[in-house]
């Protein structure tokens, strides 16, 4: 399952843990399962935005509603695994100095540099 890519687009399972932010143990098992995968970019299908005026989304609910017209498309950013998992730094940064002590910093911040480290392959 590691080496099959999403039914729209190309999300493998190590783009998706990547994006969760899982554990190195985890990153670890998706690579030895498929150490290619570092190598792919998640690419997704073009999607409609979602629609600004709600009513748009209720015409056919309601026949004397305004239909907006179709939004452009938007769509998921081509990314390596690792760019992926680095979007989560400062996030992480963020979260912890407004709430951790040094050495939790530390820490948290040596498990992420880890888990970095195992996807720059």
């Amino acid at each position: 399952i590691c080496t099959v890519g999403g039914s729209s687009g190309y999300v493998l399972p190590l783009h998706i843990g990547c994006q969760y932010q899982v554990s190195y143990e985890i990153l670890r098992r998706l690579l030895r399962t498929f150490a290619e995968a570092a190598h792919q970019t998640r690419r997704g299908p073009e999607l409609p935005a979602p629609h600004a005026n709600p009513a748009a989304n209720n015409a056919n609910h309601n026949p004397n509603a305004r239909v907006e017209p179709p939004q452009p498309l938007t769509h998921i950013q081509e990314a390596y695994a690792l760019d992926i998992f680095e979007e989560g730094r400062e996030d992480l940064l963020v979260a912890l100095q407004e709430s951790a002590s040094d050495a939790r910093i530390q820490s948290a911040l040596d498990d992420f540099n880890r888990r970095s480290d195992l996807l720059f392959v």
